[in-house]
């Protein structure tokens, strides 16, 4: 699985070296939609893919 680059976490400064890939095991999930969550916790916009969440993650705007 490809490991699509990630800004670090804007709450803990990880590097998100931790984040599995683009399988739906490396996202948290409610419903349809799909969000990157950092192992502090923290989890990303709601986004309707995998790909769209990870381009969420990366524009957020609480970066530091």
């Amino acid at each position: 699985t490809d490991k699509p680059p990630l800004e670090p976490c804007p709450f803990c400064g990880s590097d998100m070296d931790g984040f599995a890939g683009m399988v739906p095991e490396a996202f948290a999930r409610s419903s349809n939609s799909f969000s990157v969550q950092c192992d502090c916790g923290a989890i990303g916009p709601d986004a309707y893919t995998m790909e769209q969440a990870v381009a969420e993650w990366n524009a957020r705007d609480d970066k530091r």
